[in-house]
């Protein structure tokens, strides 16, 4: 039932994308079937996208006569950066307790496991169903997290970001530290941060 009441008239925008999210194959495939864009979890690592993601996505394109140009990729990366040490510490922890709860999911294995590491998922896997969250962090070593996060100072993370995700995501977003006291400088930096990757 659609009476004048109800109907607001046209949108301004009416040819909204429509984009999903996934870390496995099926969805992969479906976005490339069917969709205009797909969300790259924030636990990825480049190798992942490039072996995973992408050929799948692929795959659900050439299914359907479309082409991988037709969907736009998009990702959120984990970010280790801070303008003191004190800081770098904290957004590091932060990432590492991040990758501690996802990668202790199976449905995230996948992740760890391109890079030879899926006994480190089990492992967390049976850690987190027996209770025993303190032990997880010791797991994942800093070869893990210098392989799925952008670390570096405040003003390399842009080029960072543009070095690592080139030619494999078309639009960028950062996994941010939950930080309702963000200082008035690392707010203004992280403005300026996003300004110099959209250029």
């Amino acid at each position: 039932l659609m009476t004048p009441f109800f109907n607001p008239g046209p949108i301004d925008h009416p040819n909204i994308p429509i984009y999903i999210a996934g870390v496995n194959e099926l969805l992969c495939k479906t976005a490339g079937e069917i969709c205009d864009g797909f969300h790259v979890h924030p636990l990825h690592t480049t190798e992942y996208i490039k072996d995973l993601i992408i050929p799948n996505i692929e795959v659900g394109c050439e299914s359907t006569d479309r082409n991988l140009k037709d969907v736009s990729i998009s990702g959120s990366a984990f970010v280790i950066t801070g303008p003191d040490s004190d800081s770098m510490i904290k957004t590091r922890e932060f990432v590492r307790s991040q990758i501690v709860f996802y990668s202790s999911t199976p449905t995230y294995s996948k992740v760890l496991e391109t890079h030879g590491w899926g006994d480190i998922a089990k492992k967390l896997n049976r850690l987190s169903s027996s209770g025993n969250f303190k032990d997880m962090p010791e797991l994942i070593t800093d070869e893990i997290l210098e392989t799925v996060a952008i670390i570096g100072a405040p003003n390399e993370i842009a080029p960072l970001a543009a070095k690592k995700y080139s030619g494999l995501l078309d639009r960028i977003n950062f996994y941010l530290p939950f930080d309702s006291n963000m200082s008035p400088e690392m707010s203004y930096w992280w403005k300026n941060t996003i300004k110099a990757i959209q250029s």
